[in-house]
């Protein structure tokens, strides 16, 4: 007998394959049918012009279980006037076939309107990563397909492919793209049921553990104070360039990617009030930062602040008028750092873990 209440989302999701299948009963004749692949569809048998007729709403989870109930509502008021809910249902998708044809909804359409929504956010190095990522993983496959169309099973079988393959990191950023497409895709009324891409992060398979490889770098204090005397060693010794030596003394001091560092402004930094504020639009996540100076710190950037040659920094003679990160890669190398031990970027996680340590 059906529960008086009806089904819930949890019962739907834990609904598990049996040999053979069968039906969970929601409310008002709905079911939700469980087959032995462990596939799940809503139905609703009727009758109609003395013929018994089994309507399909579509696969669950791509259709909620809210979703399936106002379908189900409305198939109901159309066989209560004497109207046929199945053949509407061909009628409606044939017009909104046609429309969407017209409109040109495809999942390439709306990936060229979200790229153009969030460009203004992004900085134009990840903007062109993104680019690159759905130019080679999602574009092929998707472009020209309906975005309505686009299933759940389709995105799943993308992202297992890439699991196979063993690219999990970018199996997690097409996960993160699929997800802000179809975000987009509803916001503005492209879509009428749920983001098909929404639960596929609850059920991607996790990473083993063997496989994750993470940036080096050195963590231990005694490793650290190590790392820092063969810079200094290095400074006193060679001539890399005041500016070079700068940043690579000022790195582990400044909690920022090296890019955002060797780009930085005199306009940004107070040495008075030991503050330097990074600016939205050159941090990697579009927010500004402020760095407190140590008095280390303070005395480089003093020392410094008398070769000034432009608004930068670290002036530099490269085409970006800075200092590159390359160039301070090339130092920390010479300066005895292997890069089986540590990286440039090494130096925010060493930060990290001793503020958490």
């Amino acid at each position: 007998m059906p529960k008086v209440d009806g089904l819930t989302a949890k019962e739907c999701d834990n609904a598990k394959p049996q040999a053979k299948e069968y039906r969970k009963p929601d409310l008002n004749g709905l079911y939700l049918t469980v087959r032995p692949n462990g596939g799940k569809s809503w139905k609703h048998d009727f009758r109609f012009n003395g013929r018994m007729l089994t309507i399909t709403y579509g696969r669950y989870p791509e259709v909620s279980l809210a979703e399936a109930r106002r379908r189900h509502a409305q198939a109901r008021e159309l066989i209560a006037k004497g109207i046929n809910p199945i053949e509407e249902a061909k009628r409606e998708k044939e017009e909104l076939t046609r429309q969407e044809l017209t409109q040109g909804l495809t999942f390439g359409k709306v990936v060229s309107e979200w790229m153009a929504h969030i460009k203004a956010e992004l900085a134009p190095s990840t903007y062109h990563k993104k680019e690159i990522l759905l130019a080679k993983h999602l574009l092929p496959l998707l472009a020209d397909k309906l975005i309505r169309e686009i299933s759940f099973q389709e995105l799943k079988a993308i992202l297992q492919g890439l699991e196979a393959d063993g690219h999990w990191g970018t199996r997690d950023k097409v996960l993160y793209v699929l997800t802000g497409v179809f975000d987009f895709a509803v916001v503005n009324d492209y879509l009428t049921t749920a983001n098909p891409a929404a639960k596929l992060s609850k059920i991607a398979t996790k990473q083993p553990a063997e496989s994750i490889s993470h940036r080096p770098a050195l963590t231990e204090p005694e490793d650290v104070g190590e790392a820092l005397r063969k810079i200094e060693e290095y400074v006193k010794g060679h001539s890399a360039g005041p500016y070079v030596e700068a940043a690579l003394r000022l790195l582990p001091m400044i909690p920022v990617r090296i890019k955002e560092l060797v780009g930085a402004t005199w306009d940004e930094i107070d040495i008075g009030d030991g503050t330097w504020d990074f600016r939205a639009e050159r941090m990697k996540v579009r927010k500004p930062y402020r760095a407190y100076l140590s008095k280390q710190a303070k005395a480089i950037l003093e020392e410094l602040k008398d070769t000034r040659q432009n608004d930068f920094v670290f002036f530099g003679t490269s085409a970006t008028g800075h200092v590159t990160g390359e160039t301070v890669l090339k130092a920390t190398r010479n300066a005895g750092i292997s890069q089986e031990e540590h990286c440039l970027h090494g130096w925010r996680s060493t930060m990290s873990t001793k503020r958490t340590a």
